[in-house]
């Protein structure tokens, strides 16, 4: 970065755990709301309901209840073990249901983890530093998004307005960015008039408090578990900065375009 334009007021992690439109508590791992969901739809089913006489099946599905069924499969896919404790086999006296049971979940389970590719989520991308310019247009905004960390995955960043009290925030732009080792810095424009309506829903005037985060998002189903134990702190960033859009210059370096 050439030049600072603007007075930063937050570098770091920003928690936001009011679930507001555009802040960093929209940010989560979708594929843990998933699974939470499919669990819940499965602990509703009655315990007792089964199917058996499935001579066409696999062995050891000639019979089973449905409920542990719908476990098995989601404790398989997310490679959750804990779940296979809600697993029970039927038992029949004709019919071998002995594949849908505690003992086969569980072993399933380790199988699938095994032959996942050993991934260890480590140095997530941070944001390192955000500057803003005067597009050459002079009108729009150029935010510069510089980056630490080397961790290659999705992450989605999102540039917005916060009201003084930090209660409302209004998203002038959201995306996903594949992120690896060698990534440089991003170059986001936002329009002038994105700002216009932002800050007249905001009832805010100049200089405006923008909101720059990063988010590690998506993750695998091989790494959901990994995913949903790490801190907010570690998988979101977010720098904040006070800046007039009015006093703002270009960037040196374009200068010459």
């Amino acid at each position: 970065m050439k030049r600072w334009l603007v007075v930063a007021c937050v570098v770091g992690a920003v928690a936001l755990f009011g679930g507001r439109p555009g802040s960093a508590a929209e940010f989560h791992c979708n594929a843990c709301d998933v699974k939470a969901s499919e669990v819940e739809r499965c602990r509703r089913m009655d315990p007792a309901d089964y199917v058996t006489g499935l001579l066409f099946n696999p062995p050891g599905m000639k019979t089973y209840f449905k409920r542990s069924s719908c476990l098995q499969a989601i404790a398989v896919d997310y490679r959750d073990a804990s779940l296979c404790e809600e697993v029970r086999e039927r038992k029949s006296l004709f019919f071998d249901g002995s594949a849908i049971s505690r003992a086969s979940c569980e072993r399933r389970v380790e199988e699938r983890a095994r032959s996942d590719p050993k991934v260890i989520i480590s140095d997530i991308h941070r944001l390192a530093d955000v500057a803003y310019f005067r597009n050459g247009n002079g009108r729009d905004i150029d935010v510069r998004v510089g980056f630490s960390g080397s961790y290659r995955h999705q992450y989605e960043l999102t540039v917005s307005m916060v009201d003084e009290a930090g209660a409302n925030i209004e998203t002038l732009h959201r995306n996903e960015y594949s992120l690896g080792a060698s990534t440089g810095e991003l170059h986001i424009l936002v329009r002038q008039a994105q700002v216009a309506t932002a800050a007249d829903a905001l009832a805010l005037e100049p200089p405006y408090r923008f909101r720059v985060t990063l988010a590690l998002v998506e993750p695998s189903l091989a790494e959901v578990r990994q995913f949903g134990s790490l801190p907010r702190e570690l998988r979101e960033s977010s720098i904040d900065h006070r800046i007039d859009p009015a006093k703002l210059e270009r960037d040196s370096t374009d200068l010459h375009r």
